[in-house]
């Protein structure tokens, strides 16, 4: 009960300083949140307050095969069309949903796939979709504190194969999974089974850079399209790489439109949340600070291949592992800099030089429009005839620069959120 109450001390908090809505959230459960955090603080745990925003250090692993457990023996069996059960729900999205949105991706793949809801066809399906975020009873505190799952299928038998899909964070997977549970992952690291990545491009292949179109190609003045200077939309407010402070001091620099629900501003219209909406009012930024809640193996998101596909120049922070799977040349990243100040400088030198901003944008030139879906890599994995793996899934997810959050981990990020607006 005390960490539902957690939960919902932080949303309260959230609407508090966030909205200014203090009709909607009682005063004597603000004064809780005020006493919660000063304990915390006092009580020292885990070092609950600290700066978060430095660099996370340089990969230098590449073979994580230790955490899957690999049989010299294949179960798999040939069929004209592989059944694909989806198991949990995905988010907000229903299961019959899920299996209506994979269906639709199935259309445009080489070999046939079918998706069912159907739990009751168990026996029958060739792979069954377990979406992580929705394999716990709980999200968020309560889930690391109670730990439990949702009721998995009684018999995995050894011809199907069980699908770990994610494309979020480790850092937003709270409760444990036990080992030798999933055979294959649809995930966003590179090391994963089927790649689930959020890209929208991918480097052109030698043949195709060699074609006449490419080489006499011309790049618009992107310069002359963008009347405004920066914005950054962020709607998570206590995330584990406090972005909030990085974007504080580039305010006290340059000229940021901050909109979202941690903004401070009243919230954004419900029709933002639809693509063209979104698009329209973000379109003429030369700058879109595209900063991750968590920085972890391989994950860029969509704010980040929104931004190109605006033709900004997105503001990230990255290690330089990461940076192997983006454009050259296409950003600036806050590990290359000093200080929050020496990167608002380099944006204001490249927001004022129409040659340097635009050459920002001479990678359209050497890279294309990613085609294919994890839909149809999934479906073309089913039909080869592989071998039997099981994976250590816990062992393998924490095997990052980011890891699983635990109590103390959540109670930080708030509590140095709430500090951070009091000026703390």
């Amino acid at each position: 009960m005390g960490f539902v109450l957690f939960d919902m001390l932080s949303n309260c908090y959230r609407d508090v300083t966030h909205f200014k809505l203090l009709n909607k959230c009682n005063k004597k459960v603000f004064a809780t949140i005020i006493v919660l955090s000063t304990l915390i603080l006092c009580l020292g745990m885990h070092n609950m307050v600290y700066d978060n925003i430095s660099h996370p250090g340089e990969v230098t692993k590449t073979d994580f095969s230790e955490h899957i457990r690999h049989w010299n023996v294949s179960y798999w069996k040939p069929k004209q069309t592989k059944r694909i059960l989806m198991w949990t729900p995905f988010f907000s999205t229903n299961t019959s949903k899920a299996a209506e949105g994979f269906n639709k991706g199935f259309k445009l793949c080489n070999k046939k796939c079918i998706a069912t809801d159907v739990k009751d066809e168990i026996s029958v399906s060739d792979a069954v979709i377990f979406h992580a975020s929705d394999i716990w009873k709980h999200r968020g505190i309560v889930t690391n504190i109670l730990d439990q799952g949702i009721e998995f299928p009684a018999v995995h038998k050894p011809e199907q194969v069980w699908v770990f899909y994610s494309m979020e964070p480790v850092t937003k997977m709270y409760g444990t999974i036990k080992p030798n549970t999933f055979n294959w992952t649809m995930y966003l690291r590179r090391e994963s089974t089927i790649l689930t990545s959020y890209s929208a491009y991918r480097k052109k292949l030698p043949e195709e850079m060699a074609k006449p179109s490419t080489l006499t190609e011309e790049i618009p003045n992107y310069f002359k399209t963008k009347t405004k200077f920066a914005a950054t939309v962020v709607s998570n407010c206590y995330p584990p790489f406090q972005r909030y402070r990085v974007i504080e001091e580039l305010q006290k620099h340059v000229d940021l439109n901050y909109y979202g629900r941690c903004s401070g501003k009243s919230p954004l219209p419900a029709e933002f949340i639809k693509n063209d909406v979104r698009e329209e009012l973000l379109k003429d930024f030369k700058f879109y600070i595209a900063l991750e809640n968590s920085i972890c193996r391989d994950y860029i998101s969509e704010k980040f291949w929104n931004a190109l596909d605006r033709r900004q120049i997105p503001v990230i922070a990255a290690p330089k592992y990461n940076l192997e799977l983006l454009p050259e040349h296409s950003y600036l990243n806050l590990f290359d800099f000093e200080n929050v100040k020496d990167l608002a400088e380099k944006m204001e030198e490249i927001g004022n030089n129409e040659t340097l901003y635009n050459s920002f944008f001479d990678w359209t030139s050497t890279w294309s429009r990613r085609t294919g879906s994890s839909e149809c890599a999934l479906c073309e994995e089913l039909h080869k005839n592989k071998t039997a793996q099981v994976y250590d899934i816990d062992a393998w997810l924490n095997d990052d620069l980011c890891q699983k959050p635990t109590v103390l981990g959540i109670a930080n990020n708030f509590v140095s959120s709430v500090l951070h607006d009091f000026g703390l």
